[in-house]
């Protein structure tokens, strides 16, 4: 996120940013990243039957960007947090579902951002997602990988992997009790120093 956040600075101010990303599952609006003089970031919960005022979910449920200055008008109800001056907010999108949003404001100048910016917000909007959901989908294979880890080394039973020349890649802990090995012994080893060569086999085979 730090990345995209230098990276779009070459484009548009972006000294007050947050990136929003919803999470359909947990029925939440989280705010992953977030860099700001005046405000903080806060989820939304329930947004699935949300009726609040945030400029961030309209753009979410349109599907459009907004660029957004009358807050005098209509006394601040259709934003959440500090008032700023002018706001302008963009969706995110991956293959046509949107998942989130991507937002600058200004606190002082309502005339700071233009559509011109809103048009390169938009212009980038695409990478930023893709980016971004490429970045989830790193996070849940190694949070999948750390799982299968801790299953691996508590687990009683003996548990190896091993490629198709029959070398062991990995081995559980559980080896030592049972076979008197330490890991690190066996791996890079092959599995017919502690099998027959029919066992090892029909296990590839299998």
């Amino acid at each position: 996120y730090e990345a995209i956040h230098l990276r779009l600075n070459d484009l548009v101010d972006t000294t007050n940013f947050y990136i929003a990303i919803l999470d359909l599952d947990k029925d939440v609006l989280t705010f992953p990243y977030h860099v700001d003089e005046h405000d903080d970031d806060y989820p939304i919960y329930r947004i699935s039957r949300y009726e609040g005022g945030s400029l961030t979910m309209q753009v979410i449920n349109s599907g459009k960007p907004l660029l957004y200055k009358d807050f005098d008008e209509d006394g601040g109800t259709r934003h959440m947090g500090p008032a700023a001056s002018v706001w302008l907010g963009v969706p995110l999108f991956v293959e046509q579902q949107i998942i989130g949003a991507m937002v600058v404001q200004h606190y002082h100048d309502p005339d700071y951002y233009n559509e011109e910016d809103m048009g390169l917000m938009m212009a980038v909007s695409q990478l930023v997602a893709v980016a971004i959901e490429r970045k989830k989908a790193e996070e849940a294979l190694a949070a999948s990988e750390e799982t299968l880890r801790i299953v691996t080394e508590n687990s009683a039973d003996l548990i190896w992997y091993m490629n198709s020349d029959t070398m062991i890649t990995y081995v559980s802990p559980a080896i030592k009790p049972m076979l008197g090995y330490e890991p690190e012994e066996v791996v890079s080893s092959s599995i017919l120093n502690l099998v027959t060569r029919e066992s090892a086999d029909l296990m590839l085979s299998g």
